[in-house]
């Protein structure tokens, strides 16, 4: 499983600066907002050397680890280091790395082009934290790899979790994960749906 690493630094620094999602009500800017941002964005170049890219872009959000630890602030998901995978969490003075086998949950909250909070799980033998983009709260659930809050999109390779059994739709003649979905849900009932029978991506996970 491949992620996509390497933001230019100045266009975290922008959106941090400008399009930083807080808890509760907005809330308007402030210099201590700056400069925390301008804090998180020089941690955010700094920790470079200890991994094998440029970390992943971090989001606001909370982790619970395997403990029982709860912790809260900008979390960068699913940042390779050697065969494994680690989740980098930024304060204003520093940084501190977690491998992703003690966490238990990550949620990265909404933002303005999200309409609710996103929650990543480490999921049975997998290395890194798969994103949730359904889950029917009883036997089913579809993940996939992206690493940041879920925008009504399908992104990377597709999971589907169905009676304790995690299954890859990845395919390689197919045209992208919403197809690789289409093509799992085909083969489950028998039955040749085409794109069309579906008008929304919610449609098609409501079908799995």
């Amino acid at each position: 499983m491949k992620f996509k690493t390497g933001i230019p630094v100045l266009l975290v620094l922008l959106f941090l600066s400008f399009s930083t999602p807080t808890i509760g009500q907005n809330k308007s800017k402030s210099n201590a907002e700056s400069i925390e941002a301008l804090s998180l964005v020089l941690l955010f170049n700094s920790i470079n050397d200890d991994l094998n890219n440029r970390p992943n872009k971090p989001y606001l959000g909370e982790m619970t680890l395997k403990n029982g630890d709860f912790i809260e602030g900008y979390l960068s998901l699913n940042n390779p280091v050697g065969d494994n995978y680690v989740v980098i969490h930024y304060t204003e003075k520093d940084s501190k790395i977690y491998p992703v086998d003690t966490i238990d949950e990550v949620k990265l909250y909404k933002t303005d082009s999200t309409t609710t909070d996103t929650v990543f799980k480490t999921i049975e033998n997998e290395k890194a934290l798969l994103r949730e983009v359904y889950n029917n709260n009883s036997d089913v659930a579809v993940y996939d790899t992206a690493i940041s809050p879920f925008s009504n999109k399908l992104s990377g390779s597709v999971y589907v979790k169905e009676n304790d059994a995690l299954i890859n739709t990845w395919f390689f003649w197919t045209s992208g994960p919403k197809h690789d979905l289409l093509r799992y849900i085909r083969n489950k009932d028998g039955v040749r749906y085409k794109r069309k029978d579906f008008e929304s991506l919610d449609d098609l996970l409501q079908k799995v």
